[in-house]
């Protein structure tokens, strides 16, 4: 790992620092609005016929199980046995693309909604996420 990259993947993990002052999960009532957000980014991580985006066919599922969720139509793979059963509360993401050729400048992209420029650095989503969930704290603290 050269400096850049040891640099970029410091950066990366800062996005999950607004979460680790989140308030604890709750049974939200009927009507109401999330509180927060767990954005699960897997760069070069867990391939998706493995996780979300399970296929039937076996030569392409390789060692993964399938698991019926409980929504009609979404399927799992046996590594999350847990989430299979609370699919109903969550959003998976399976169509996502990017004009980027080169997985630095996509992964840019996918975080920051801007094509990277030399010039110019965008705030990430945890960035925009922390400050639309602190609205009425204008001041530091």
């Amino acid at each position: 790992m050269n400096r850049r990259e040891f640099i970029y993947s410091v950066g990366m993990s800062g996005m999950s620092i607004p979460f680790l002052n989140a308030a604890p999960a709750v049974a939200l009532a009927p009507g109401s609005k999330a509180k927060s957000v767990i954005n699960i980014f897997l760069s070069g991580g867990l391939s998706q016929y493995d996780s979300f985006n399970v296929e039937v066919d076996k030569d392409v599922l390789g060692k993964s199980a399938i698991l019926k969720s409980n929504v009609d139509g979404i399927r799992v793979s046996n590594y999350f046995p847990t989430l299979a059963k609370q699919m109903d509360k969550l959003l998976v993401i399976n169509a996502m693309q990017t004009n980027q050729g080169a997985h630095p400048a996509g992964i840019y992209k996918m975080l920051t909604s801007y094509n990277p420029r030399s010039s110019v650095t965008h705030p990430e989503l945890g960035a925009w996420i922390n400050k639309s969930l602190t609205r009425d704290q204008d001041s530091l603290p």
